[in-house]
């Protein structure tokens, strides 16, 4: 009988000290979305081009490269600090429709242009901080999208998962009119891919 009370109070008390190890990360985790570093900073933006930084090793650096956050334009100070981290890549910002309107222009919503041709388009869509020290960053482009989930240990944000789907694009081509045929197999276009 003693045994049994012995190991009820113990697995009473590890569940008591979990409740209170994931309310406290849950109350830091809504502090740290307000708390700046020395610079300035908040930490989902760190976490943002931490994150960016690792997808776009996974494009291409022929031309340049289109940045937009929820499809409107990249902010200033993010763009400078993403250039910083990959200057071998050619960033920019989507244009704006208007100097009043900040939602990117028609041709550079959905990562491809009015021609049928892709452009390398990024857009993010979701950054956030849901834990202490814990952030996910998801992104979409013209064949699909990503996720990196980074931690934040001895002061850089690391990441600790990633993944990009891309999704394969075909065809069907008629030479005779350039209509598309039931009657013919697909055609691949040419599509870059990145390891997942």
């Amino acid at each position: 009988m003693l045994r049994w009370l012995v190991r009820i109070a113990v697995w009473l008390g590890l569940s008591l000290a979990t409740a209170v190890v994931m309310l406290v990360l849950l109350w830091k985790a809504a502090d740290l979305d307000y708390v700046a570093d020395a610079d300035g900073r908040l930490p989902e933006d760190e976490a943002l081009v931490e994150g960016l930084a690792d997808a776009l090793g996974h494009f291409g650096s022929e031309g340049p490269t289109y940045l937009s956050f929820h499809g409107r334009i990249f902010p200033d100070d993010l763009l400078a600090a993403m250039r910083a981290r990959r200057s071998e890549v050619a960033l920019l910002s989507c244009p704006p429709m208007s100097k009043r309107d900040r939602t990117c222009a028609i041709g550079y919503r959905n990562a491809s242009d009015d021609g049928g041709g892709h452009m390398t388009l990024i857009d993010v869509t979701r950054v956030e901080i849901p834990l202490w020290h814990l952030a996910q960053i998801r992104y979409s482009f013209y064949n699909g999208g990503g996720e990196r989930i980074l931690v934040k240990a001895f002061g850089k944000w690391r990441i600790i998962h990633r993944w990009d789907i891309h999704v394969l694009v075909t065809r069907i081509l008629d030479e005779d009119d350039g209509e598309s045929s039931p009657d013919e197999a697909p055609q691949q276009l040419k599509v870059p891919r990145s390891d997942p």
